[in-house]
């Protein structure tokens, strides 16, 4: 379930490997989405949009595969 952070210092992130999750990907959006009160809760407070996360459970979930399967992709395109 890794997500890449800017994370810097003493050591920044640097890929060896890059695997396909692509046949996975909805496991992990199953196993994020088990995660509510981080995921729908806390997260969207800290970055002040908690008012735009949906109440019904399949849409959140929808929104947040939404919203991964852009992010996920990023990491291997800025480390190729």
């Amino acid at each position: 379930m890794y997500f890449e952070d800017g994370f810097q210092k003493p050591n920044p992130f640097s890929p060896d490997v890059a695997v396909s999750i692509d046949d996975t990907f909805s496991k992990k959006m199953d196993a994020i989405d088990a995660h509510v009160s981080q995921m729908y809760e806390w997260l969207p407070w800290l970055s002040g949009r908690l008012d735009a996360v949906p109440k019904d459970p399949a849409e959140r979930k929808a929104l947040m595969t939404k919203q991964r399967r852009g992010a996920s992709g990023r990491p291997c395109g800025r480390h190729s």
